[in-house]
């Protein structure tokens, strides 16, 4: 395994996923049946909490760990998201990273209509609401975190 640099990178500079996923549990069916499914069949590598993260470790030090490796943060809008405290630290976690959002180290996914905080709101999102533009959605997200690995 490569030393890690304080940016959670390999020495080389390369990131050990190219996304993290942020959700709520209470929407791991969507993710763990759809979202990974399609990602993975991109040859996109993910980090999941329930199956990347270290068993026994601390969950906060889990989800920087996750955070600081991936390219990408995927944070899955709903309204059991927005609800739960965990989500809101890993979010708060990703957006740490790159403030701005000029590096768009975080990738908003609207997985419902939901009332967005505004440090949400201000970001725009990719939405898979509509059953009917679900491919053209998962074309850009793929898009979009294929394109960090040449930046």
């Amino acid at each position: 395994m490569e030393p890690q640099r304080a940016d959670g990178c390999a020495a080389s500079g390369a990131f050990m996923y190219d996304a993290f996923i942020s959700y709520s549990h209470r929407d791991g069916q969507w993710v763990h049946d759809v979202l990974v499914p399609r990602l993975e069949a991109a040859k996109l590598r993910v980090c999941i909490d329930d199956r990347d993260f270290t068993p026994a470790a601390w969950s906060l030090l889990e989800m920087e760990r996750a955070v600081l490796q991936s390219r990408k943060t995927l944070v899955v809008l709903t309204s059991h998201y927005l609800d739960s405290e965990w989500t809101v630290f890993e979010s708060v976690l990703a957006q740490t990273l790159d403030p701005a959002a000029s590096q768009r180290r975080m990738l908003t996914l609207l997985l419902e209509p939901c009332s967005l905080p505004l440090r949400l709101s201000a970001l725009v999102y990719l939405s898979f609401t509509d059953a009917g533009r679900l491919d053209a959605s998962f074309a850009s997200l793929i898009g979009a975190v294929r394109r960090a690995r040449t930046q």
